[in-house]
């Protein structure tokens, strides 16, 4: 298991962002928006289910009760960062992955959904908006600069409990539900 949810060029393609000027402080926040990320869903993502992975395949079986969805990213050390779910065929019980194998392995973690990736991406860049601004300019820390479109926070769209817009929280979906 490993803490970064995401990585710098996922994040940096889901803002659009071609050159490298935030790439250090990118990926100095990713591992606090990841850690930020479990603390909302109320989730660790640490679960790993035995799988069968061969070096240079994009099919791996997952022997699992619990199904593994469709755009559900999978972390192994088997496989590329950013992993995902493409398919999954119910007569041969294997899933089609975004990338072929690295390596030989036998687990994954399941971890976020590739629809979390543009509110990750955006919670990270307020989070840096908010790290490169100076005390002196404490009015503009609501907001968030995609390219030259700015959007202004008020005060009531921010989550006081987590300090994120709340709009990119809704956007991470429900929490989880541990039972136990």
């Amino acid at each position: 298991m490993k803490l970064d949810l995401i990585t710098k060029e996922t994040i940096k393609t889901q803002l659009g962002i071609t050159d490298t000027i935030y790439d250090s402080l990118i990926s100095s926040m990713i591992p606090i928006v990841s850690s930020d990320i479990r603390r909302i869903l109320s989730y660790n993502f640490d679960i790993y289910m035995g799988a069968m992975i061969t070096n240079g395949s994009d099919e791996i079986y997952i022997s699992s009760v619990r199904p593994v969805e469709m755009g559900q990213v999978l972390h192994s050390p088997a496989l590329s960062d950013d992993t995902y779910v493409k398919e999954y065929d119910m007569t041969s019980g294997k899933y089609k992955i975004s990338s072929v194998a690295i390596a030989d392995g036998t687990y994954v973690y399941p971890t976020i959904n590739i629809s979390m990736w543009p509110s990750i991406s955006k919670m990270l860049c307020y989070k840096c908006e908010k790290m490169t601004t100076g005390a002196a300019k404490e009015e503009m820390l609501r907001m968030v600069t995609f390219g030259n479109v700015r959007k202004d926070f008020a005060e009531s769209e921010i989550n006081k409990f987590y300090d994120y817009p709340s709009i990119f929280i809704k956007d991470l979906g429900r929490p989880f539900v541990t039972m136990g």
